[in-house]
């Protein structure tokens, strides 16, 4: 759980807190609350705490008593109960706003360097595309042939790829070379094929 939800959570338990005092001692709204706030210290502070311990010392009934102690005895004591978990929450929300670091905004799982490739493939004819629609009529890339479709794909690449080699030759074998037209070096990725199939959309072949 990180900081805000630990606050937002810790909050919500004392505002509930709070309203249990116009109710009855023992009713059904104070039983799930004192649970609830037992669950939700274990999961923020984890079980076995000084966190934990210190929410259930607290009493909500009067410790010694009588056949003649008042109900309005009881009562005072069940307040005072309430009084007391309330500031033992408030210092739980002042640890987590003083101590408990801002954690990043969650992102969607990372691709990998093969989604990302397969990705920029899936979206290049978009992008060439687009390219052709430039504010009043301005010139742009055209694509054309293969060549183009490379420049523009190497371009694309470094978004993800930080060593970005190109078109190469592979040794030969039995008398022909095969090209590569982009090698990932840091990834140990090789793209065959990529111009036709870049147009088309269409994924390349990875090895």
């Amino acid at each position: 759980m990180n900081k805000s939800e630990a606050k937002i959570k810790l909050e919500t338990l004392k505002d509930r807190a709070a309203q249990l005092v116009s109710l009855r001692r023992g009713s059904p709204d104070f039983k799930k609350w004192y649970r609830d706030v037992e669950v939700a210290i274990g999961r923020i502070f984890g079980e076995g705490t000084r966190h934990l311990k210190d929410f259930t010392d607290v009493r909500y009934t009067l410790s010694f008593f009588s056949t003649g102690t008042p109900d309005s005895d009881f009562d005072d004591a069940y307040r005072r109960g309430i009084s007391l978990a309330i500031s033992v929450l408030e210092s739980l929300i002042d640890e987590v706003d003083e101590y408990w670091k801002e954690e990043p905004e969650s992102h969607a799982q990372e691709l990998s360097a093969f989604e990302k490739v397969e990705l920029l493939i899936r979206r290049f004819h978009k992008v060439a595309r687009q390219l052709r629609s430039r504010y009043a009529s301005r010139s742009t890339i055209e694509i054309d042939d293969e060549h183009d479709v490379q420049d523009l794909f190497h371009s694309l690449l470094w978004i993800y790829f930080e060593d970005v080699r190109a078109e190469e030759f592979t040794p030969s074998c039995a008398g022909a070379a095969s090209r590569v037209d982009f090698l990932l070096k840091k990834e140990k990725i090789t793209t065959k094929g990529l111009s036709s199939l870049a147009a088309e959309g269409v994924p390349p072949l990875i090895i």
